[in-house]
């Protein structure tokens, strides 16, 4: 009797042994392929640099990716950069906050956020003690 219901057990273990080994088998005939497109294959990389007997050329200038300025040109951009430099320093920035203002941020701003992280208050409120 333990034989006839142990068989069902046995035969999925079969089942799955040979799909595991399937699937071993397939992924090592994939590691087994050495061509490539681009001719560099994994023996290769192995193996390291190849003596292709010749030296690289340090020398060959690198190209540059556009046209230089000319002497004009650089000149026409340094005067338009003067120009605007100009108007924006006569221009006079007023500040938002005054030094007394932001002093007393400094001062209560740690207390207050202290108190929206405690849950005392629901947004940082000067008025919330």
């Amino acid at each position: 009797m333990t034989y006839r219901t142990a068989l069902p057990a046995l035969s999925a273990i079969r089942v799955a042994s040979s799909a595991l080994l399937l699937v071993a088998a397939l992924a090592l005939t994939g590691c087994g392929s050495t061509q490539m497109q681009d001719g560099v294959t994994a023996q290769n990389a192995l193996d390291g640099p190849v003596d292709t007997g010749t030296y690289p050329n340090m020398n060959i200038p690198p190209r540059s990716a556009a046209a230089p300025f000319t002497e004009a040109e650089k000149t026409a951009k340094f005067a338009e950069l003067r120009s605007r430099q100009e108007s924006q320093a006569s221009q006079q920035v007023k500040p938002e906050a005054s030094e007394a203002q932001l002093k007393a941020l400094a001062k209560n701003h740690a207390k207050n956020t202290l108190n929206v992280i405690e849950g005392r208050c629901k947004a940082i409120d000067p008025a919330c003690e």
